[in-house]
């Protein structure tokens, strides 16, 4: 069975993202934790629904036509 769930710094290492920005996405309530004990748990379901939620990446200049 693959992993369930990560501490913070389990996620920052295997994930493109930083601690303060788990942190940060956590405090708004845009990323679920859970304690245990001590640690702050993600779990993947959790890590995944934030990822889906992310807006779309828009190149600069979209849309715009060059005159």
């Amino acid at each position: 069975m693959g992993d369930l769930s990560y501490t913070v710094s389990e996620l920052t290492e295997k994930e493109p993202i930083g601690r303060q920005t788990v942190y940060d996405a956590i405090n708004t309530r845009k990323l679920k934790a859970k304690k245990r004990g001590k640690s702050t748990i993600i779990t993947v379901d959790d890590y995944r629904e934030y990822l889906a939620d992310l807006p779309y990446y828009e190149p600069a200049g979209e849309g715009v036509e060059n005159a």
